[in-house]
């Protein structure tokens, strides 16, 4: 490699400015203190109803949505599949921007389970409003599966409000939000120092090797 190569490789280095990303706490709903409420949702054979449960929330950071994860009293039957799909604006009105599953049978009390959304590759920008809908294919007559939820004496969420679907029809309730962690995966720029540097050892290991050739 000539030293022209070299420098035209190392401007190259210094225009592109690799990116790289990592994932960062950006919104969050952890009450310390307050009461706690227990929500189930699933299916009803008695009644016929299917009911899942939603919550809306507000990106800090742009970058990619990487994982949600949802605070669980119980996690349900074994086998039993809950799915997490997230829509933009706010609301079920929105465009559906992508959703993953994890399987049931997590026994572990009051913990947080995470749902990996970093395959769906959706990108948030800072102050965009989302939602969130979680589902499962389990019975409520196995009542197993508790979501949990703070109201306004545990301090609500500012970026957002929660709510229910009874068979599609949302219903919102603000008063009372679920506990939840959100994560982004924000670009960030290397210092242009370390580039310099990279791209001045390309300048030398290439005058190196001409020394070596012309000997």
């Amino acid at each position: 490699m000539g030293k022209k190569k070299a420098f035209v490789l190392t401007a190259s280095l210094l225009c592109a400015s690799p990116v790289f990303a990592a994932p960062v706490l950006d919104q969050s709903f952890v009450p310390q203190d307050g009461p706690q409420y227990l929500s189930s949702f699933g299916y009803d054979p008695d009644s016929g109803v299917t009911t899942e449960h939603f919550q809306s929330f507000t990106a800090g950071q742009t970058g990619t949505l990487s994982n949600i994860d949802l605070l669980f009293s119980s996690f349900g039957q074994p086998g039993g599949d809950l799915t997490l799909s997230i829509y933009e604006g706010g609301h079920m009105n929105g465009d559906f921007l992508g959703s993953t599953t994890v399987s049931g049978g997590y026994t572990s009390p009051n913990d947080f389970v995470r749902f990996d959304l970093s395959a769906s590759s959706i990108f948030v920008e800072s102050g965009k409003r989302l939602g969130f809908v979680i589902g499962t294919t389990q019975d409520l007559a196995f009542p197993d599966t508790y979501l949990l939820q703070g109201d306004a004496s545990s301090g609500s969420y500012d970026g957002g409000f929660g709510g229910s679907l009874r068979n599609g029809a949302l219903t919102l309730d603000y008063e009372k939000d679920f506990y939840f962690r959100s994560y982004v995966d924000v670009a960030t720029v290397p210092e242009p120092g370390s580039i310099t540097l990279a791209g001045l050892g390309l300048i030398g290991l290439a005058i190196s090797r001409r020394g070596r050739a012309k000997a």
